[in-house]
């Protein structure tokens, strides 16, 4: 079905479209690496100017992120390695390997991060000061990771409509997971990010 639909392009374009979809894949992870690192930059002077312990723990989250991110771009740079007499096959298998350690870090050391904020917050609940600060951080990390997502959506939806697949069925197949891994994390910091905000407003 999928060859019947386009998804496996012509022999004559394969090592054209293989070489395409790294480079849109490394522009994306950098991408994403940069908007982490200015994130965590943004809410680190923040922390500094506030004194706020919670702060100082979304600063810390957003490090983890970008070491995140930092893994995956190892691993398509690795990944895209050319073969040789020991891996004759090529390097393409390492870029799972890597983005399992993103997915590791994501859900694991992301994880027990907010769970450590979330039981700090509950035994030593800080009153809510310097709002327009706080709004301001998340104002610009929204925007960062906006740039973020629309970069990853972009590649997403490119690939997906060369192969004739809608986004979903593209991300089910695809077998880069660098943009879909960029994408999803993405998806879910922008939602945590507008909860935030709301409650941030609504507090003002």
């Amino acid at each position: 079905m999928l060859r019947r639909r386009g998804y496996w392009p012509s022999p004559v374009h394969v090592d054209a479209a293989v070489i395409q979809s790294e480079d849109a894949s490394v522009r994306t992870v950098v991408v994403a690496v940069a908007a982490n690192l200015l994130t965590a930059v943004a809410k680190g002077v923040a922390a500094v100017l506030t004194g706020s312990a919670a702060m100082l723990a979304e600063t810390t989250h957003s490090v983890a992120d970008t070491a995140n991110e930092v893994l995956l771009y190892v691993g398509v740079r690795h990944g895209a390695r050319p073969a040789d007499d020991r891996h004759p096959l090529g390097y393409g298998q390492a870029r799972y390997f890597w983005s399992l350690l993103a997915a590791v870090g994501i859900f694991v050391i992301g994880g027990l991060l907010a769970i450590a904020d979330g039981i700090q917050s509950l035994r030593h609940p800080e009153p809510l000061t310097n709002v327009g600060v706080g709004v301001a951080v998340l104002l610009i990390s929204a925007g960062l990771e906006g740039l973020s997502w629309r970069t990853a959506h972009r590649q997403l939806r490119a690939e997906a409509n060369a192969r004739h697949l809608d986004l979903g069925e593209y991300m089910a197949v695809s077998s880069d997971p660098t943009p879909t891994t960029v994408f999803l994390e993405d998806s879910a910091a922008l939602v945590g990010l507008a909860l935030a905000l709301v409650r941030w407003c609504c507090t003002w």
